[in-house]
């Protein structure tokens, strides 16, 4: 059940058992709960807070990310990247 919810909204997938073993930027963590994200997940990982944005995105999606991130940034850094003029 989770690679078939997991499919609605990832291109390209790669499924590890460590973290630490991702040789890459790691933009965010997506947790997936078939219960309900705002009610168990968020709660269980409020204490990311104070380092981290905490956002429920779904009703089984919680993103953990860097407090800065944000999908302006995100535009930004592609414009940077393509050589295109920001608005």
């Amino acid at each position: 059940p989770f690679l078939a919810e997991v499919d609605k909204y990832y291109h390209r997938l790669e499924i590890v058992e460590d973290l630490d073993a991702v040789e890459d930027d790691i933009l965010k963590v997506a947790i997936s709960d078939f219960e309900s994200s705002e009610e168990i997940s968020a709660p269980a990982y409020a204490h990311f807070r104070d380092t981290h944005q905490v956002v429920v995105s779904g009703q089984h999606w919680l993103d953990v990310m860097d407090p800065h991130a944000n999908k302006g940034s995100g535009i930004r850094h592609i414009q940077q990247a393509l050589g295109s003029p920001s608005a």
